[in-house]
């Protein structure tokens, strides 16, 4: 692995600061976003949560591919952040070598829980999300579920 994708809704925090940078010995986390991107204060904040031990850019998502499929970056071991399943599903459909995409929390943070369908503890997803995350299985990028890294990956490929 050197390019995993996360949907996490947080980004950056502390189990991917700590635990994920440590597990997956990352060279850098590459935050995937159009709306960050585009604002200095969430941008210098997310930096700031990712601490020292790894280097952090902010970049809007065709931005993302256009890293992602630079041949430089294959030398690096780098976890791009996503907070949705569409922005993973595009950088699926359009970088190269994408192992597999990791999803942590998901769902949580827009509210109305109730309207959606509850997956794991912390993954809660609508109809549109459904119809993402089976585009991403069809391109035969393998989509799992995993909290943290000490957590058994749980294969989603089943639960859409």
């Amino acid at each position: 692995m050197n390019k995993l994708i996360r949907i996490d809704e947080r980004l950056i925090h502390g189990q991917v600061a700590f635990l994920w940078t440590k597990h997956l010995n990352l060279d850098r986390i590459l935050v995937a976003n159009d709306s960050v991107a585009d604002n200095e204060i969430q941008k210098t904040s997310l930096i700031m949560a990712a601490g020292d031990r790894v280097k952090a850019s902010i970049v809007k998502v065709k931005e993302a591919v256009e890293i992602l499929n630079d041949e430089r970056i294959d030398k690096l071991k780098v976890l791009v952040l996503v907070n949705n399943p569409e922005d993973a599903l595009y950088i699926c459909e359009n970088a190269t070598n994408i192992p597999k995409v990791n999803v942590g929390n998901y769902g949580r943070v827009s509210g109305k829980i109730k309207e959606k369908k509850a997956v794991t503890e912390n993954l809660y997803v609508e109809d549109n999300d459904i119809n993402t995350f089976k585009k991403i299985i069809d391109l035969k990028i393998p989509l799992e579920y995993q909290l943290v890294p000490d957590n058994t990956p749980l294969d989603l490929t089943s639960k859409f």
